[in-house]
């Protein structure tokens, strides 16, 4: 990955957060107790965000090139990071990529509480996760593959002036 993709996933993370803080606000007429970005602790989340008196929520947010999809074995990073992190905390996985099939068949499994997919289950497996420590991590995983919509350059002719209505 280059500089010019670095900084554009710096600032994919950086308008999610925004996004997410806004939501708390809205629907929950509170922020977080604690609120970090970037975390370079052992929890190794780009936000890591706890309330008092309830589960904490750790965040990866990932932006991918074009023309690139998540694989399990690309999601697997990220699912063992959360291996990793003590019982009690959400999780919640943010990308402006798709989803390959088996992903998409993961996501699915996940938002139905149907049981993880073997093929999934296989990939993720390590000497840290157990199955069932992985088992765990997804049953309170939320995945979102936020597709960005690409808009074209409009001439000038397509926006109102200052002053009309």
């Amino acid at each position: 990955m280059n500089g010019t993709e670095n900084l554009r996933g710096i600032d994919y993370q950086i308008s999610y957060a925004l996004l997410h803080l806004l939501r708390c606000l809205v629907q929950e007429g509170e922020f977080p107790h604690t609120l970090a970005l970037e975390d370079l602790t052992d929890k190794g989340a780009d936000m890591i965000l706890e309330w008092e008196g309830r589960p904490g929520l750790l965040v990866q947010i990932k932006k991918l090139s074009e023309g690139y999809q998540w694989t399990l074995g690309r999601l697997a990073d990220v699912v063992r990071k959360f291996c990793h992190v003590g019982t009690g905390t959400s999780f919640m996985f943010v990308s402006n990529g798709q989803g390959n099939r088996h992903v998409t068949a993961l996501k699915r499994a996940i938002r139905e509480d149907s049981g993880v997919p073997q093929q999934a289950m296989d990939a993720f497996l390590c000497e840290e996760c157990s199955r069932e420590r992985i088992a765990d991590v997804l049953s309170r995983l939320q995945m979102m593959l936020i597709l960005q919509r690409v808009c074209g350059a409009r001439s000038s002719a397509h926006w109102p002036r200052a002053g009309s209505s």
